[in-house]
């Protein structure tokens, strides 16, 4: 197995041999991959009892399995299935499959491992030509008795030959047809306009290297009044260092107006307390004529009528900055690595400017400029907000997503907290902190609890999980004693109303007696199997009714 390096302590690092490329197959997802000839393809099943849905397309187009010496199988139709959902690996795939003239609806496939598969099993595939491959984690939404999620795979694509010049350039696949792609080489800046609702992604196609942004409000620049972002506003409204996805998003201008919002950052650590580099700092330095960001936006940004600055105020993306003792402000090594990015949301019509940073003289861009990489998308398109995290330094990343119960909280309020790797309201816009709080003291509450994922354990620790739940088996069966017409309870990922619960004979909630993990939820006589898309936490009074997200009518 192709492995990364335990001993990585540096965000940033590349963690993979030369030549060899990592990408993850998110379980229930899916992922599109050009295979040359003579690669070495190995994939993995991460946690074990996953299938993987092969499709394979040759130079031509046409679907030819024997690429892979792979055999069709029958009745395998899981990839057109996902294809046909809306996630975002759905959206990628079928963007590159539209752009490559492929139809996935003519195309055969077969698939590999089963659902007895051992985890950390894994299987090795030599190209025998170029092709395009189509590589899925195929599987349906949990059932709760049954502990079969769809899980990741990993897969390692081994070149045959390898690209010295840019082996670890990445630029990630587009989920649509962009409106501009932009290229800014190194110790070079770039300058374009956008219209209000527009995307615009910032990338840094080979890690740790910095880019200075700049965005002014058009109307205003064509009165010849400039307007930009500016730091101290926006930290002064944001109460951050550096805005990110979710309620504090926006940078402002000197006239407290919102400018642009972040959709998504990959990153998390940028700057808004330095200049862009100016030529002062490299004289100071002992390097007379080197060029500089401040120069090369003013020389760009010139054509839109924007003065030139001896020093730009822009937002330093990918910068590693903070604050520090003795009231010091430190910079080091960028934590980005190749193919990070962040994603604007334009709130005016703006005119920017952005940079590849020439800085060679210090750690910002670990001491070698390289190329940064824009997009723009059309504000029809739809981005989701999104953090993206690490479990390990090695790991690839995992975006924020949403739990189960999004689609009716999302409803209730718009402030909305990341906790491990799950969006989850911080609190509800009609009630505020105080009355929750109360509530839960005095009568009964709801918490989402996706993000501890208490029951979702596979792979090699199910077995230590097993034992635990024997030690904690009181806890199931817990009774509930409120009065169910004074509470909205979560049951299953979905939020009862009020006006369902007095229809069930009694007048509380308890656990089902016997197997906790039942899957059937009983009421009004009848009979209804439900699919949990997440975990809730009912308590009440200052006690714990249920914390398996799981009760019936009694």
């Amino acid at each position: 197995m192709l492995e990364t390096s335990s001993e990585i302590k540096e965000p940033g690092l590349n963690v993979l041999p030369p030549g060899v490329e990592r990408y993850v197959v998110n379980g229930g997802g899916i992922t599109g991959i050009q295979i040359l000839p003579d690669d070495e393809i190995e994939i993995i099943n991460n946690e074990g009892n996953q299938i993987c849905e092969i499709s394979v397309f040759n130079k031509d187009g046409k679907s030819e399995l024997s690429i892979l010496n792979l055999k069709e199988s029958k009745n395998s139709s899981e990839i057109k299935k996902i294809l046909s959902r809306k996630d975002e690996s759905s959206q990628i795939a079928s963007y590159q499959l539209k752009k490559r003239n492929l139809d996935i609806a003519k195309a055969k496939s077969s698939i590999v491992f089963d659902k007895d598969t051992n985890w950390g099993e894994k299987i090795k595939i030599k190209s025998r030509d170029k092709c395009y491959c189509i590589f899925s984690a195929p599987g349906n939404e949990m059932l709760i008795h049954e502990q079969n999620p769809p899980t990741d795979l990993t897969i390692f694509i081994k070149r045959a030959k390898i690209k010295k010049d840019k082996e670890h350039y990445v630029i990630p696949d587009p989920m649509f047809d962009a409106l501009n792609e932009m290229n800014i080489d190194r110790a070079t800046a770039i300058s374009f306009q956008v219209k209000e609702g527009d995307y615009i992604q910032v990338i840094s196609p080979t890690g740790r290297q910095c880019s200075d942004f700049v965005a002014f409000d058009t109307s205003k620049l064509d009165k010849k009044i400039e307007k930009g972002l500016d730091w101290q506003t926006t930290r002064t409204f944001m109460g951050n260092t550096f805005p990110g996805p979710g309620l504090f998003s926006k940078f402002y201008d000197t006239d407290h107006e919102p400018l642009i919002e972040v959709i998504r950052d990959t990153v998390g650590r940028h700057d808004t307390f330095n200049l862009a580099c100016t030529s002062k700092y490299y004289e100071d330095a002992g390097y007379f004529g080197h060029p500089n960001c401040s120069d090369n936006l003013s020389n760009s940004m010139e054509k839109f009528g924007v003065q030139k600055k001896r020093g730009w105020h822009a937002i330093n993306l990918f910068f590693n900055t903070s604050a520090g003792g003795l009231n010091s402000v430190l910079s080091d090594e960028s934590f980005s690595r190749p193919g990070d990015y962040v994603t604007f949301r334009a709130l005016k019509d703006l005119t920017c400017g952005t940079t590849a940073c020439p800085s060679d003289i210090d750690a910002c861009n670990s001491w070698n400029p390289t190329d940064i990489f824009v997009r723009t998308y059309d504000k029809k398109k739809e981005f989701t907000k999104s953090f993206a995290f690490r479990m390990k330094a090695d790991s690839e990343t995992k975006l924020t997503r949403n739990t189960g119960f999004h689609e009716r909280t999302s409803k209730l309020t718009r402030n909305f907290v990341d906790a491990r790797g799950f969006w989850l309201p911080n609190d509800y816009t009609k009630h505020g902190i105080t009355n929750e709080y109360t509530a839960c003291r005095e009568k009964a509450v709801v918490i989402d609890l996706s993000s501890l994922r208490k029951f979702e354990i596979i792979g090699p620790d199910a077995l230590e999980y097993d034992r635990f739940q024997r030690r904690i088996g009181m806890v199931h069966g817990a009774t509930c004693l409120c009065d169910p017409r004074t509470v909205k309870a979560f049951l299953l990922g979905y939020l009862l109303e009020e006006d369902w619960l007095p229809k069930a004979s009694g007048g509380g909630l308890r656990r089902r007696s016997g197997d906790a993990r039942c899957g059937e939820l009983q009421s009004a006589g009848e009979k209804d199997e439900y699919r949990s898309r997440g975990v809730a936490l009912l308590v009440g009074k200052g006690k714990l009714f249920s914390h398996w997200g799981q009760c019936i009518p009694e």
